[in-house]
């Protein structure tokens, strides 16, 4: 058994980690889920011994039987596929008779084999990310630590490399990785959730409610106590379950959110790690406060009469097409985008979805079909009634908040006039009408309006400009680089909200923030909806997916599926398998070229039926019948991935 117990880690005045423990069982994948910031690559360093905690214990195999993927990809850029995992078999002292068919089926089971020789560096991310899962695999060592192996990776790709990762706990490795994403906690046997190196929650997924007291329920509206937004409702938790509310199962984002939000408000000394003391009173008297939940609204203001001249979709495709010589990267896609609606765009690195958005906002000519902006041919002035955040955040890393803030500004205000006409924006009474007669009207409030205001989309009208909150953080002069990463992507929504749009456009918006940040900025995103605003969202994040009002997945430059989660998904369905003999099933399920994967210690097999997989399995010990095979509802990524098949 690995892991570390009761360990502390300070960096000078900073405490990186506190009181932390973690089991790694052979065997199994232990998860650790968390934002920037959180700890979890410093524990992984402690675990593999690069860094000496304050306290605590740390039980790990020597280096020569660990294999690491640290934070970035691990690989070297100027050497090819082969090279590297040549290098990295070298440097773990094996012999290059000894390794080479070791390589080979690497190579083969990451599905590489095309990009033998190809440089790490002309490799896409999802390419490079899995190169560096299987250099950390190349000696088989005792245990494996992968630093967010699939942040930034599509979910085809992030299946992929599950199916690696839950090979290597199948061939019995301990298996430790971090990611932000909670979808992929509850794929592991055992989970632990950090904050500011402080753990939250920890557990086996599928139980970890029964270590969380108190009570969960759903409203349409947020009321008193904590709350958080799930799509176009609100979840709660409290004490105790309200007269009027009916009790729900929580999930596990549910479950990481509410520890959050609960320990911003208990003192830091008193709270547990399996997150069993309360401390919301039934009556709601005490709310999540300012500090947790900020008015989300995003400050911006609803445009009268948006939805009575939104006659047409705010944004429109039609049969549109793009090629690039004889690549056709955008094959006859259709998808338009109405006011109010939060739609998602899905899909693999390299489906076309980039392209499909540069083209219909007329930054790429398409070479077949139409795109219309606000029901006109995509134009400058069209474009400056959009809020766009980049994935990189859009932000000048060397500028303050204020400077950054100050340059959108004056970028926006040389089309000012233009788009204030073609808007019809009503008169704003008192503060807000006062701060956009300055000359940096929205920016310059957006930094320094008090981020504890309530606000609600109802009155959007006649509140004050967006609001950042950076100001009373004292982030306000603050050089972005220098900012959290939940603060820079808090400033990069803000910036994209200051001039007050029509139509969202957001690409993987909260890519490397943790949960509770996440559900912060995703509640902005739902209350421009609800005010009007039209969002077009690209995520890898299936939790996030779940909360848009339709998904369009993308396949080779096609659109290959459109609808909700539940219209996506349909009556697809893979097969489960429960066995003690769990990691024989998972060796001879993939020795057939079935497409395998675990959630915890059950083997899920995709596009395949329960008579194949009932033949396969019938070389275990106890045959067919030491098994229980079974039929479930597939999961969204598991659907986008059958449909690449």
């Amino acid at each position: 058994m690995f892991g570390v117990h009761d360990v502390t880690v300070r960096f000078g005045d900073r405490l990186a980690l506190r009181e932390v423990s973690l089991d790694a069982p052979p065997g199994a994948v232990t998860t650790v889920v968390g934002g920037d910031g959180a700890g979890k690559s410093t524990l992984l360093k402690v675990l593999a011994g690069r860094i000496l905690p304050d306290r605590g214990t740390v039980h790990a195999p020597p280096a020569g039987r660990l294999g690491m993927l640290p934070a970035t990809d691990g690989s070297w850029a100027n050497l090819t596929v082969q090279q590297n995992l040549e290098f990295a078999a070298a440097a773990h002292g094996l012999a290059r008779s000894e390794s080479r068919g070791r390589i080979n089926e690497l190579i083969s089971s990451a599905g590489l084999d095309a990009a033998r020789n190809r440089l790490s560096s002309a490799s896409s991310g999802g390419m490079r990310r899995k190169l560096g899962v299987i250099m950390a695999l190349v000696a088989r060592p005792d245990l494996v630590l992968l630093d967010e192996p699939s942040t930034g990776v599509d979910p085809v790709s992030r299946v992929e490399l599950w199916r690696l990762i839950s090979r290597a706990a199948a061939d019995g490795a301990a298996v430790v990785t971090t990611t932000t994403y909670l979808d992929e906690a509850e794929r592991a046997s055992w989970f632990l959730a950090l904050d500011a190196g402080r753990p939250l929650l920890c557990g086996e997924p599928a139980t970890a409610k029964t270590t969380f007291s108190g009570a969960f329920w759903a409203s349409s509206d947020r009321r008193s106590g904590l709350a958080w937004r799930r799509g176009r409702s609100w979840h709660h938790w409290g004490r105790e379950l309200p007269k009027d509310a009916a009790a729900r199962q929580p999930d596990l984002h549910d479950l990481v959110v509410a520890a959050s939000l609960r320990a911003q408000l208990e003192p830091t000394d008193q709270n547990d790690q399996n997150g069993a003391r309360a401390s919301e009173t039934s009556t709601g008297k005490r709310t999540a406060g300012a500090a947790v939940q900020r008015a989300t609204t995003g400050g911006n203001r609803v445009i009268p009469n948006l939805a009575k001249r939104a006659a047409v979709p705010l944004l429109s495709i039609r049969s549109l097409s793009k090629s690039f010589g004889r690549f056709d990267a955008v094959r006859e896609v259709s998808l338009e985008v109405n006011p109010g609606e939060i739609v998602g765009l899905l899909g693999a690195n390299g489906a076309g979805k980039t392209t499909l958005m540069r083209c219909a906002l007329g930054i790429l000519a398409a070479s077949h079909g139409s795109s219309m902006l606000f029901g006109q041919a995509p134009s400058r002035e069209g474009r400056a009634r959009i809020g766009y955040v980049p994935q990189i955040r859009g932000l000048y890393p060397d500028l303050t908040a204020r400077q950054n803030a100050e340059f959108s500004a004056s970028v926006f205000g040389q089309l000012k006039a233009e788009r204030r006409r073609q808007t019809e924006f009503r008169p704003v009474r008192g503060r807000a009408e006062a701060a956009r007669r300055r000359s940096d009207s929205s920016q310059d409030e957006a930094l320094s309006a008090d981020p504890n205001q309530s606000t609600s989309p109802a009155r959007a009208n006649d509140q004050a400009e967006p609001r950042a909150g950076l100001a009373a953080a004292g982030y306000r002069d603050v050089p972005v680089r220098d900012l959290p990463a939940g603060r820079q992507r808090r400033l990069a929504f803000d910036l994209a909200l200051a001039h007050r749009p029509e139509l969202l456009v957001l690409d993987e918006p909260t890519s490397g923030v943790g949960p509770l940040e996440s559900s912060e900025l995703w509640e902005i995103i739902g209350a421009q909806a609800e005010s009007g605003i039209g969002v077009l969202v690209t995520t890898h994040n299936m939790a996030e997916a779940a909360q848009c009002d339709r998904l369009a997945i993308m396949t080779d430059g096609r659109l290959a599926a459109e609808g909700t989660e539940s219209e996506i998904i349909g009556d697809t369905q893979v097969v489960t398998v429960e066995t003690i003999d769990w990691q024989m099933a998972f060796e001879l399920l993939s020795d057939a070229h079935l497409m395998v994967t675990l959630i915890g210690r059950s083997v899920r097999v995709l596009g395949a039926g329960l008579e194949h997989v009932g033949q396969v399995l019938g070389n275990l010990p106890g045959g067919i019948a030491s098994a229980i095979i079974t039929m479930e509802r597939a999961t969204l990524d598991e659907c986008m991935a059958l449909l690449t098949i």
